[in-house]
Protein backbone atom coordinates (compact mmCIF):
# COMPACT_ATOMS: atom_id res chain seq x y z
CA UNK A 1 0.00 0.00 0.00
CA UNK A 2 1.45 3.11 -1.08
CA UNK A 3 1.68 6.25 0.99
CA UNK A 4 0.07 9.35 0.11
CA UNK A 5 2.07 12.20 -1.63
CA UNK A 6 1.49 15.74 0.35
CA UNK A 7 -0.09 17.41 -1.86
CA UNK A 8 -3.44 14.22 -2.03
CA UNK A 9 -3.32 14.93 1.68
CA UNK A 10 -6.54 16.23 2.54
CA UNK A 11 -5.28 18.83 4.45
CA UNK A 12 -2.68 19.93 1.97
CA UNK A 13 -5.58 20.92 -0.34
CA UNK A 14 -4.92 24.36 0.18
CA UNK A 15 -5.43 26.82 -2.41
CA UNK A 16 -2.59 27.94 -4.22
CA UNK A 17 -4.06 30.70 -5.32
CA UNK A 18 -5.56 32.69 -2.48
CA UNK A 19 -3.21 34.67 -0.40
CA UNK A 20 -3.01 34.49 2.99
CA UNK A 21 -0.50 36.83 4.15
CA UNK A 22 -0.81 40.00 1.40
CA UNK A 23 2.96 41.79 2.45
CA UNK A 24 4.54 38.54 1.50
CA UNK A 25 2.57 37.14 -1.27
CA UNK A 26 2.18 33.36 1.18
CA UNK A 27 -0.18 31.08 -0.42
CA UNK A 28 -3.21 29.03 1.68
CA UNK A 29 -1.04 26.18 0.08
CA UNK A 30 2.50 27.64 1.43
CA UNK A 31 0.86 27.82 5.19
CA UNK A 32 -1.08 24.45 4.81
CA UNK A 33 2.74 22.72 3.60
CA UNK A 34 4.56 24.38 7.11
CA UNK A 35 1.73 23.54 9.32
CA UNK A 36 1.45 20.02 8.21
CA UNK A 37 4.92 18.91 6.53
CA UNK A 38 6.88 21.70 8.24
CA UNK A 39 5.51 20.54 11.56
CA UNK A 40 4.65 24.39 12.36
CA UNK A 41 2.79 24.76 15.79
CA UNK A 42 2.26 28.15 16.00
CA UNK A 43 1.56 31.64 14.22
CA UNK A 44 5.69 32.60 14.77
CA UNK A 45 6.61 29.00 13.53
CA UNK A 46 4.98 29.25 10.68
CA UNK A 47 5.98 32.98 9.86
CA UNK A 48 9.38 31.76 10.40
CA UNK A 49 8.92 28.94 7.43
CA UNK A 50 7.37 30.83 5.09
CA UNK A 51 7.77 35.04 6.02
CA UNK A 52 3.67 35.03 6.49
CA UNK A 53 2.79 37.59 8.95
CA UNK A 54 6.63 38.98 9.50
CA UNK A 55 5.11 42.41 8.17
CA UNK A 56 1.98 44.29 8.66
CA UNK A 57 1.08 41.03 10.78
CA UNK A 58 -3.04 41.19 9.85
CA UNK A 59 -2.41 37.95 8.69
CA UNK A 60 -2.02 36.54 11.52
CA UNK A 61 -5.51 36.00 12.36
CA UNK A 62 -6.53 33.42 9.31
CA UNK A 63 -2.59 31.58 10.41
CA UNK A 64 -3.85 30.70 13.51
CA UNK A 65 -7.44 29.75 12.66
CA UNK A 66 -5.63 27.50 10.03
CA UNK A 67 -3.54 26.21 13.17
CA UNK A 68 -7.14 25.47 14.28
CA UNK A 69 -8.38 23.45 11.39
CA UNK A 70 -10.38 26.13 10.35
CA UNK A 71 -11.10 28.18 6.93
CA UNK A 72 -8.65 31.15 6.97
CA UNK A 73 -11.71 33.73 6.34
CA UNK A 74 -13.91 34.65 8.87
CA UNK A 75 -15.26 37.40 7.58
CA UNK A 76 -13.93 40.16 9.93
CA UNK A 77 -11.43 43.44 9.47
CA UNK A 78 -8.61 41.44 8.43
CA UNK A 79 -10.48 39.44 6.03
CA UNK A 80 -9.61 39.87 2.04
CA UNK A 81 -12.20 41.84 0.01
CA UNK A 82 -13.66 39.61 -3.07
CA UNK A 83 -13.97 42.84 -4.94
CA UNK A 84 -10.50 44.74 -4.60
CA UNK A 85 -8.34 41.39 -2.85
CA UNK A 86 -7.78 44.16 -0.28
CA UNK A 87 -7.54 43.50 3.84
CA UNK A 88 -11.28 44.90 4.63
CA UNK A 89 -10.67 47.16 7.10
CA UNK A 90 -8.24 48.82 3.99
CA UNK A 91 -10.41 48.39 1.60
CA UNK A 92 -11.52 51.92 -0.29
CA UNK A 93 -13.62 50.15 -3.00
CA UNK A 94 -16.78 50.22 -0.47
CA UNK A 95 -17.74 47.09 -1.47
CA UNK A 96 -16.41 44.98 1.75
Amino acid sequence: MSQPQPSESPILQGDADTIICFCERITELEVRTAIVVGKAASVEEVSGKTRAGTACRACHCRIQRMLEGKPPQCGGPCSRCDACGWIAALCACGQS
